[in-house]
C-alpha cells in the first residue's frame, strides 16, 4: 500500500558454523506489501495516507519539496560541490578530474513523486 519497498522480518534466529566459527545467523522472511485497496477513500483519509508515507520517507532521509492535498515530490541527495572539486584538480595536476566526472554524472538529488488514488493506495513515479 505504501511502497514497493520489501522489507525483511526476522522471526528467529540459528546457530550456523562458519569456517571454524559459529555464528548466530537470522533466519528472515520476506515482506509482502498488502493487498491493493479497493474501497473507496474519503478525502481526509487519503490525505492521511499521503502524509503517514510523506513522514515515513522523512525520516529515511529524505526531504519534502513540495506537497499538495494528494501528491507530494521528495527528494534526497545534495549537488557535488563544483568549487572544491575544481580546487582539488588544480591541486592533484589534474588528476581529480576523473572522480569529479564520476560524481558529477551520478551526483545530484534524486526525486520521488508519490501520490495517492481515490482508494487510499500510494503511487510512486
Amino acid at each position: 500500500m505504501f511502497s514497493k519497498e520489501y522489507r525483511v522480518s526476522v522471526k528467529k534466529f540459528e546457530w550456523k558454523q562458519i569456517g571454524n566459527f559459529v555464528k548466530r545467523v537470522a533466519i528472515a522472511e520476506k515482506y509482502t506489501p498488502p493487498a491493493i485497496s479497493t474501497t473507496a477513500r474519503t478525502d481526509s483519509e487519503q490525505k492521511q495516507i499521503l502524509s503517514k508515507y510523506v513522514v515515513t520517507k522523512v525520516s529515511q532521509g529524505w526531504r519534502v519539496e513540495l506537497q499538495a492535498d494528494f501528491e507530494a515530490v521528495l527528494l534526497i541527495g545534495t549537488r557535488p560541490n563544483h568549487i572544491l572539486h575544481l580546487l582539488l584538480s588544480v591541486v592533484t595536476f589534474g588528476l581529480w578530474l576523473i572522480v569529479w566526472a564520476l560524481i558529477s554524472m551520478n551526483g545530484g538529488p534524486k526525486s520521488l513523486t508519490a501520490s495517492v488514488d481515490q482508494f487510499g493506495n500510494i503511487h510512486l513515479n
